[in-house]
């Protein structure tokens, strides 16, 4: 996901720093990239993290077909990993699938501060 907000101006070793994880100077400023499930920005924080947050989303592809799944974490089943996500794949046009990932993630209050992070 963060691949897309720096790939403007990056040289192939950049590049190549950001698909392995690891971090980039940009601007005199550090970047720390991390792969962890449920980071949607990638960054090396606690208000990302997807392992720390007991609300979490995920989006991520469906392969071949134009399809993108979206999984949101339950904050009541914790210590039931099984039950702990709800998935849905949405099958629709880009845009329409933005304003449900926007709907869902920020003006039902999950996570509106992840709201500007699902179309990078």
């Amino acid at each position: 996901m963060a691949i897309a907000l720096w790939s403007i101006d990056m040289g192939d070793s950049e590049k190549e720093q950001l698909i392995s994880g690891q971090g980039v100077w940009k601007r005199s400023r550090w970047f720390d990239f991390k792969k962890e499930p449920n980071n949607l920005y990638n960054l090396n924080s606690f208000k990302h993290s997807g392992l720390a947050n007991k609300k979490t989303v995920a989006i991520q592809g469906g392969g071949k077909d134009l399809t993108v799944e979206l999984a949101t974490t339950k904050t009541k089943k914790q210590n039931q990993p099984g039950k702990l996500k709800h998935k849905s794949v949405m099958n629709k046009e880009f845009y329409r699938m933005a304003k449900a990932v926007s709907n869902q993630v920020g003006e039902n209050h999950y996570r509106p501060d992840l709201k500007n992070a699902k179309t990078c």
